[in-house]
């Protein structure tokens, strides 16, 4: 059987490193927190990396320690503790006890003097310990059974690499560190004695002691004056300096076992830190209960149906379709709810393996008529997650026509309230955050690429997928709500972002009118532009080339033209817009390749798309409105961008005017 391995960690210490390693972050109440994110981080690495099976993490207590009855001065040229940094220690004391790893903390002890004191019953009882810190003074308990591993650095310090960093062995340090004294502790050592002369003397003699019985018969030099003047403060430096292996810590290696994090305390933490990715990798949502979701094949059952959902106080509604683009897409099915009880999903879509209807699955007609007047009533609430795509789903006329009105409340819209700056509102990573582990739609398609695979899926798993969807966005709504209205956002969630839903989506069925003949045109135009500009780059140059390779482009300037080299890449010279502006006035070729690209992106990013992405049938372009694009407010557009239509040039002006109103209309 191996010995058991403990790993104690210097806790204290990576505390004030993981405050000056990482910018200064803060939760949506301003609460600090790049230091307990730092320290979470270094505490997830020790367990992924190492899977320790014992350890412990130890703590300087708080006010004056024993040394300081030695020495008053001991540690007073250190600043007291950043403001930022005192309200984050509870929650790393938290975080310490949410993983379920002991804490060492004893009064008049730092965390050194904990380890020290662990370390030495530990290996007592015939465990091998690595001490996990970065400290130095801590090199003095390395030896055949005790390691020291920083994995901030990486570094991993046993004794012969003691001996070749210091150049004497683990158990000569204690004295070593008497000589040199450290700053850092206002620990006085010798003045004038350095790491090398420390390291001789020791060597030598082998102690302070053996030192000091010798320095007599020492010729007479500056170093015997500053031993000889200093040898209290040699000796007291040495007491300082010193690990207490005296401290009461637990002596039964039980305590050091590590168990799994426990996920209720976990969650919570990393919930009120907004740690949300940590919070997703660590702490595994519990799965949804499908037993409360309802398939309904029978027609029979919807007026019972339409009872039900009539009494709640919102109507939560998710469509699940054949395509992205809600204006092509057709119905496959319709999941309701109206609370966190039950679910219901109609299936009218769905097809086996030889594209055939799905028997036991409801008519178009029949889901419709249980909808339209529930999602036309002007007084009950509607409730989704990206409501703008059911909203122009259902407004479809060959979805029935229906025009979801009432109060309108988007779950999207509300997490983008909330906190503008995330990264992604999807709705399975919110769930994640509320302990909700959503199936994804990949999952439940079984990656099928096709635009209509959800039609494909059998409806009983479909069944519990969109089920999901509506449970989801009411428990989120739940979450959201409280936050809403402490925050002052609910009016603006309400009376604002809501009404303009059904607005953006009549906005995006309309379309602008484009000139289709005008883009055929200049698309035409610009590539004869291009080639003119790549055969004068090639007559300048002296030879063709890929103009739009960066290595390509890199040789030809820097190496065979001989202009000023910019940065380099990991592919070559860089050559991006910064460095051809500084090179245009020195050379032709750089202005050329300028111009050759903004054509370039100006034919491929605007004339070929809108030309693309144009409806052959309406002549318009259909783009997708973002409420929740942009940190400032603003609205964004996709499929195309339309906020960024250059205008500048005349080439960015002939492109806006493609852009032209429907017969009997201006444009504004």
């Amino acid at each position: 059987m191996s010995e058991p391995e403990v790993y104690l960690i210097d806790g204290s210490a990576y505390i004030y490193r993981a405050y000056h390693a990482i910018r200064p972050l803060a939760n949506s109440s301003g609460l600090p927190t790049h230091a307990v994110y730092g320290f979470t981080t270094i505490l997830r690495r020790i367990l992924r990396e190492r899977r320790p099976q014992w350890l412990a993490v130890a703590f300087d207590t708080r006010g004056p320690v024993f040394r300081h009855r030695i020495y008053p001065e001991y540690k007073a040229n250190r600043p007291p503790m950043p403001e930022d940094l005192q309200p984050q220690i509870p929650y790393i004391w938290r975080i310490v006890s949410a993983y379920n790893i002991l804490r060492l903390e004893h009064d008049d002890q730092e965390a050194d003097d904990l380890i020290a004191s662990a370390t030495r019953i530990l290996t007592g009882q015939g465990c091998r310990v690595v001490v996990v810190s970065g400290d130095k003074d801590l090199l003095q308990l390395v030896s055949d059974r005790v390691l020291l591993w920083d994995p901030m650095n990486d570094r991993t310090m046993d004794t012969a690499a003691v001996v070749k960093k210091y150049g004497i062995a683990p158990d000569h340090l204690l004295d070593y560190f008497a000589l040199t004294g450290d700053t850092s502790d206002n620990i006085p050592g010798v003045p004038g004695i350095g790491p090398k002369t420390a390291q001789k003397l020791i060597s030598a003699h082998g102690s302070l002691e053996g030192l000091y019985a010798a320095v007599d018969g020492m010729k007479k030099s500056r170093m015997k004056e500053r031993l000889l003047d200093h040898r209290q403060d040699a000796f007291l430096s040495r007491d300082l300096v010193r690990l207490s292996t005296e401290c009461e810590v637990p002596a039964d290696l039980a305590a050091y076992r590590y168990r799994q994090p426990d996920p209720g305390p976990l969650r919570e933490l990393f919930t009120e830190l907004e740690f949300f990715t940590l919070l997703k990798e660590d702490v595994p949502a519990a799965r949804v209960d499908h037993s409360a979701f309802v398939l309904v094949r029978d027609p029979a059952q919807l007026d019972g149906l339409a009872t039900e959902l009539r009494r709640g106080q919102l109507l939560v509604v998710d469509t699940e379709t054949t395509a992205l683009d809600p204006l092509k897409a057709d119905l496959v099915g319709v999941s309701l709810c109206i609370d966190a009880a039950r679910a219901w999903y109609l299936p009218c879509g769905h097809r086996d393996a030889d594209g055939n209807l799905v028997e036991g699955q409801l008519d178009l007609a029949d889901i419709v008529a249980l909808l339209r007047p529930l999602l036309e009533d002007q007084d009950l609430p509607k409730l989704g997650h990206n409501l703008k795509y059911d909203w122009s789903v259902l407004s479809r006329p060959e979805n029935g026509g229906i025009r979801m009105a009432g109060p309108l409340y988007d779950t999207m819209i509300g997490a983008w309230l909330l906190d503008p700056g995330r990264r992604t509102y999807r709705l399975d990573d919110l769930c994640e955050e509320i302990d909700l582990r959503m199936t994804t739609y990949t999952e439940v398609t079984a990656s099928d690429k096709r635009p209509d695979a959800f039609a494909w899926v059998d409806p009983e798993q479909a069944k519990d997928y969109s089920c999901e969807d509506v449970y989801g966005a009411f428990r989120l709504f739940e979450e959201q709500r409280p936050r809403l209205e402490k925050w002052g956002l609910w009016k603006l969630f309400t009376e604002l972002e809501g009404p303009l839903i059904p607005v953006l989506a009549e906005m995006e069925r309309a379309g602008i009118c484009v000139d289709g003949d005008l883009l055929q045109e200049l698309s035409r135009e610009f590539s004869r532009k291009l080639d003119i500009l790549e055969q004068e780059i090639y007559q300048v140059a002296g030879h063709e080339f890929n103009i739009n390779s960066t290595r390509q482009l890199g040789t030809v300037l820097f190496e065979e033209l001989k202009l000023p080299r910019g940065r380099k890449t990991k592919t070559g010279y860089s050559t991006d817009v910064k460095v051809l502006e500084k090179l245009r006035h020195q050379h032709e070729l750089p202005a050329l390749v300028l111009e050759y690209r903004n054509l370039a992106k100006l034919k491929s990013t605007y004339v070929d798309s809108l030309a693309r992405l144009r409806d052959p049938v309406s002549g318009r372009v259909h783009t997708s409105f973002n409420q929740c694009g942009t940190a400032t407010g603003r609205l964004s557009s996709s499929n195309p961008n339309l906020q960024n239509i250059p205008v500048r040039t005349e080439e960015g002006r002939r492109i806006r005017s493609a852009f032209i109103a429907a017969p009997g209309f201006r444009l504004l």
